[in-house]
């Protein structure tokens, strides 16, 4: 699918500000301090250099707590929108320093602001990177409703018909699912492996997905119809199967679940007039396919819809509970376990290198001063 035209000015916007912050911080600071505010070259590159430490330590943590964040706007947009905010009052009030102040409180003037300054482009810049090649529930929904939609609209003709909008989750042959989901809990299944529960997936509204997209351009009464019903049994069999493919071999360390499978097309299931799950993860085998899928299918899946004025379906779902046996573990499945392992304690030993080099630093300076005064007197 094409972005438009708002969509890529609105990427290439955020790029724009990131990019003047970058030239503010490597090109204009050093030189302010020193030539328009009088502070000394030496104290004006330390104060650039710490600023620079704390960029290094803060990317890690923003980038951890955005991957963690469960919200309306999704994981990126909340740290992006109040980063923003900050980084654009954070460069107005750097180089406002007061008239009258001295060298010293321009200098803790600055810091202050740079700091902040830094600490709102991090919020911008590290989920504004990682949003590029991730996606929410309700973007991979929305992309799989376009394509049901854009079935019905062409009659399911030519490159729109079943084989366009039957794959799992709506992806077809050669495209890859990138998806990040928040664990809400997890439990073994009984031959060493975990079903992770995701947050997402209790939280989903149906009929505010189906009917949201009938915004999007008007249909005549059968259209609507047939989209509806055919939306809702293709997002109830997806949910279904996107539960059941959460299994891990491992027990999950972290709150943050990473899928990226890279599809591959399958005969699937149903009909050739309504198929269903006709792609697949290339990790995961025919064989296995067939018998997951089959062990999901719903012995009755109806969806019904009352034309009177009430945007709501009615779903019917009746279905037996999937062994273990019949579950798999697709490969592409991966849960967080913190920044790093022991993390904590690489953080305390990154602060002690720090401390090391800044006295190692401060006896070689004080040296070479002791050392070039003797030699000048």
């Amino acid at each position: 699918m094409s972005l438009t035209t708002g969509q890529k000015a609105g990427w290439g916007l955020a790029d724009m500000g990131i990019v003047v912050f970058v030239i503010v911080k490597q090109l204009l600071i050093l030189a302010f301090m020193n030539s328009f505010l009088g502070i000394p070259i030496a104290m004006a590159g330390a104060i650039t250099t710490a600023v620079l430490v704390f960029d290094i330590i803060s990317d890690p943590i923003i980038g951890y707590f955005s991957d963690k964040t469960v919200s309306r706007l999704g994981r990126r947009a909340p740290w992006m929108l109040l980063g923003a905010v900050i980084l654009a009052v954070a460069i107005i009030g750097l180089f406002a320093v007061p008239e009258g102040f001295g060298t010293n409180e321009s200098l803790i003037w600055v810091t202050i602001f740079f700091l902040i300054a830094t600490l709102g482009f991090t919020m911008v810049s590290i989920p504004y990177g990682a949003m590029a090649g991730e996606m929410t529930l309700d973007e991979l929904l929305d992309k799989r409703l376009n394509r049901v939609y854009q079935g019905v609209i062409n009659d399911d003709q030519g490159e729109f018909g079943p084989h366009w909008y039957g794959g799992f989750m709506g992806l077809n042959d050669g495209e890859q699912l990138n998806l990040m989901l928040s664990i809400k809990s997890f439990h073994p299944i009984g031959d060493g492996r975990w079903q992770i529960q995701a947050e997402e997936l209790d939280d989903i509204d149906l009929d505010r997905l189906v009917f949201g997209k009938l915004n999007d351009g008007p249909l005549s009464d059968e259209n609507e119809v047939r989209f509806i019903l055919r939306s809702g049994r293709l997002l109830a069999l997806d949910l279904l199967l996107l539960e059941a493919l959460l299994i891990v071999d491992e027990q999950p360390r972290g709150d943050v679940l990473h899928i990226q499978w890279d599809m591959v097309s399958d005969p699937g299931m149903s009909s050739l007039s309504s198929p269903a799950w006709t792609s697949r993860p290339d990790s995961v085998s025919s064989e296995d396919w067939r018998r997951v899928t089959t062990a999901v299918k719903p012995d009755l899946l109806s969806v019904s819809f009352c034309d009177c004025g009430i945007d709501a379906m009615e779903l019917s779902i009746r279905s037996n509970s999937p062994s273990a046996n019949d579950l798999i573990t697709p490969k592409g499945i991966e849960t967080s376990n913190g920044l790093i392992p022991n993390d904590f304690w690489v953080a305390v030993l990154g602060f002690a290198v720090l401390i090391a080099a800044a006295v190692v630093e401060k006896e070689r300076r004080d040296k070479g001063m002791s050392l070039a005064s003797q030699i000048l007197n």
